[in-house]
């Protein structure tokens, strides 16, 4: 693989991360408020934090807590990659 094409690919892998990275931060609001809404009946929260406690039932387990955990994950290894 020579220098130059060598670069191409470096600045394509860095390209699509950024690109992905950015598609998962503007989802991840828009998920958290469809599925806590629409899936779970969660009425809206004013911050995106508060899906990690929100909970249909008093004293149920948070079913968004899952999903809040799990983007936070997948962001948290893009930043590492």
């Amino acid at each position: 693989m020579n220098s130059v094409r060598l670069q191409k690919h470096i600045h394509a892998t860095y390209a699509r991360l950024r690109y992905g990275l950015a598609v998962i931060a503007a989802v991840f609001p828009v998920l958290l408020y469809v599925g806590g809404h629409f899936i779970y009946g969660i009425s809206p929260r004013d911050t995106m934090s508060e899906y990690y406690f929100a909970s249909p039932v008093p004293g149920a387990d948070p079913p968004m807590r899952v999903w809040f955990i799990g983007l936070l994950f997948v962001i948290g290894g893009f930043l590492i990659l």
